[in-house]
């Protein structure tokens, strides 16, 4: 029973990091796309991401 209690918590703990996580990535996600509303911004901030991405599928959300 103890167990399951910790388990309990731990899996709480988890997916509080989890939702953390992604809303980091939700944020910075719509940061990065604000910044890009002006040219010279979008522009290095795909030639970053042209060297970040290696998944070709990835590569194509961007037009890379």
């Amino acid at each position: 029973q103890k167990q399951a209690v910790l388990a309990r918590e731990k899996k709480k703990i988890t997916d509080q990091q989890r939702k953390e996580d992604t809303r980091r990535k939700i944020l910075l996600g719509s940061y990065l796309l604000k910044k890009m509303e002006n040219e010279q911004n979008k522009e290095k901030i795909l030639a970053e991401l042209n060297e970040y991405l290696t998944e070709d599928r990835d590569r194509k959300l961007f037009g890379l």
